[in-house]
C-alpha cells in the first residue's frame, strides 16, 4: 500500500511537470488532458485546478477558467497565485467581493511570503481597476519589495553584458554565415521591451492567412545566447566572438544548423501556413546573427512611451526569477536605457535591418499602421488583420484578457496616474536623454 502510494504521487509529480512544460511551451490543450489526468485521480489539487484555468484563459475560454478558480479558491483558500489569476484575467468593480478577501487574506498576516507577494500585485491590480491610484501604487511597491528580496538585480551587470555584445559584433561579418536565404521561408521576428504591445503586433500579423503566430518559442533565441556566452564569459578572452562566427561557426556551420533547424521546428508548427511568427524578447539583441541565419527574415521592433511601458512591467507579475529588473523603478529606466543603445547600434552597423512601429501610433491609428506593418512584413493585404481580437490563437500574455479586446488607447498615458509616485523612475528617464 506505502508502495502504491509513493508511486502515486511519483506519477502525479511527473504529470504537473509535464503539464506545467506544455503549458509554457503553449500546447495548452495537451496540458490540459495532463492536469485532468492529475484532478481525476485528486479532485482537489488546487495547483492543478490553478493551471488547468490557466491554460482555458490563453484559449479564450474566460468562464470555464473563473469556475475552476474558484474551485481552487475553495479547495485552498490562502494561495495567492490564485487570486493573482482571476484578477489579472479580468476588470474588477469596486462591489467585487474578492477584493475584501484578499484584504482579509493579506491583513490576517498567516500566509507565506510567496503567497503575500502574490496578493500585493492582486490587490494592486484591483485597486487601479477600481480607480484607487494611490492604494494599488502602495501594494505593488510592496509586492516588488517582496520580489526584489528574493531575486536581487543589479544594473551595473546588465550595462556591462551590453556593452560586451556591443564590442564583440562591431566587427563581424555578417555576410559570411550560409543562412537559410528562401524567399518561401522567411520568419517574422516581433521583438522589444516585454510590456510594449508585442503581444498586440503579433496578433494582428498572425490575423494574416499565410501567417501561424508561434508566440515565444524559446527555441532560437537561448540557442544563440549559449553559443555567444561560452565565447564572451568562459574561457576565451572577450572579444572572440567575431573569429567565433567570422571562423569558427561558418567552418562548422553551427548557425546554418541553428537555422535549419528553426525551420524544421516551424514547418511541424504551422505545416498549414507559409510564415511564422516568433515573439521572442531578446531577440533585439542578436539582430545580426538573426539576419545572417535568415537573410529574408522581417524583424518588427516595437516601441513604447518608456513611461507608460516601464509602469506596465512594474505592475505586472513574472515568472519568479524572470524579469529581475521589473522590481525597482530606477533599475527599469537603466534598463530601458540598454535596450535603446543595443537598437542604436544595431541601426548604426546594420541600417534598415528592422522596422520599428510605436504603439501609441497603432492604437491611435489602426488602420494606416496595420497596413504599414504587413507591408514590411511582405504581406499582401487582408482586411482580417484589423479585427486582431478574433483571432482565436492561443496567447500567451499578462494581458491576456486584453488581447482578446478591440483595438483602444485606454492604456495610453496611463503613467499619469502614478506620476508622483513613479519620479524616480521619470527623473532617470530624463537624465538618459529619453524623455523631455
Amino acid at each position: 500500500s506505502e508502495a502504491y502510494e509513493l508511486n502515486m504521487t511519483f506519477d502525479i509529480n511527473l504529470l504537473f511537470a509535464f503539464g506545467r512544460a506544455n503549458l509554457d511551451n503553449s500546447l495548452n490543450n495537451k496540458a490540459i488532458d495532463l492536469f485532468d489526468q492529475i484532478l481525476a485521480v485528486e479532485p482537489e489539487n488546487d495547483d492543478a485546478l490553478r493551471l488547468k484555468a490557466s491554460a482555458l484563459q490563453q484559449l479564450g475560454d474566460f468562464d470555464s477558467a473563473r469556475i475552476l478558480f474558484d474551485k481552487a479558491l475553495i479547495v485552498n483558500p490562502n494561495n495567492g497565485p490564485i487570486y493573482r489569476s482571476i484578477v489579472m484575467a479580468r476588470k474588477i468593480y469596486k462591489e467585487d467581493a474578492i477584493i475584501n478577501k484578499m484584504r482579509h487574506l493579506l491583513d490576517a498576516n498567516e500566509i507565506e511570503s510567496a503567497d503575500r507577494m502574490n496578493l500585493c500585485f492582486a490587490i494592486s491590480k484591483a485597486y487601479e481597476d477600481i480607480g484607487l491610484y494611490s492604494e494599488s501604487i502602495k501594494y505593488l511597491n510592496d509586492g516588488s519589495l517582496l520580489m526584489k528580496s528574493l531575486y536581487p538585480f543589479h544594473i551595473s551587470n546588465r550595462i556591462k553584458e551590453i556593452e560586451s555584445l556591443k564590442r564583440s559584433f562591431a566587427k563581424v561579418d555578417w555576410n559570411i554565415v550560409d543562412g537559410v536565404n528562401s524567399n518561401k521561408y522567411a520568419p517574422i521576428f516581433v521583438t522589444g521591451m516585454a510590456r510594449s504591445g508585442t503581444t498586440l503586433v503579433e496578433q494582428v500579423i498572425s490575423s494574416h492567412s499565410s501567417v501561424y503566430g508561434a508566440g515565444e518559442l524559446g527555441f532560437l533565441i537561448p540557442r544563440i545566447d549559449d553559443i555567444i556566452h561560452k565565447f564572451m564569459f568562459g574561457k576565451r578572452e572577450l572579444g572572440n566572438v567575431p573569429s567565433l562566427i567570422n571562423l569558427e561557426l561558418k567552418a562548422d556551420g553551427q548557425l546554418t544548423r541553428l537555422g535549419e533547424d528553426f525551420k524544421i521546428l516551424g514547418d511541424k508548427i504551422s505545416s498549414f501556413s507559409p510564415r511564422i511568427t516568433d515573439k521572442s524578447i531578446p531577440t533585439y539583441l542578436y539582430i545580426g546573427i538573426i539576419k545572417a541565419i535568415f537573410p529574408k527574415a522581417r524583424i518588427i521592433v516595437v516601441r513604447r512611451d518608456p513611461r507608460d511601458n516601464l509602469l506596465s512591467i512594474y505592475k505586472n507579475f513574472f515568472l519568479e526569477g524572470t524579469h529581475r529588473y521589473a522590481y525597482d523603478l530606477e533599475d527599469l529606466a537603466g534598463y530601458y536605457d540598454t535596450f535603446v543603445d543595443m537598437l542604436n547600434f544595431w541601426r548604426e552597423i546594420m541600417p534598415g535591418s528592422f522596422y520599428e512601429i510605436k504603439y501609441e501610433d497603432l492604437v491611435g491609428n489602426p488602420e494606416a499602421q496595420t497596413r504599414l506593418l504587413i507591408d514590411k512584413c511582405g504581406l499582401n493585404w487582408e482586411d482580417e488583420c484589423l479585427s486582431p481580437h478574433r483571432n482565436n490563437r492561443t496567447v500567451r500574455t499578462l494581458s491576456v484578457y486584453q488581447v482578446r479586446q478591440p483595438i483602444s488607447t485606454n492604456s495610453v498615458g496611463s503613467w499619469k496616474r502614478y506620476e508622483d509616485e513613479l519620479q524616480p523612475m521619470i527623473k532617470k528617464l530624463r537624465e538618459l536623454g529619453h524623455i523631455q
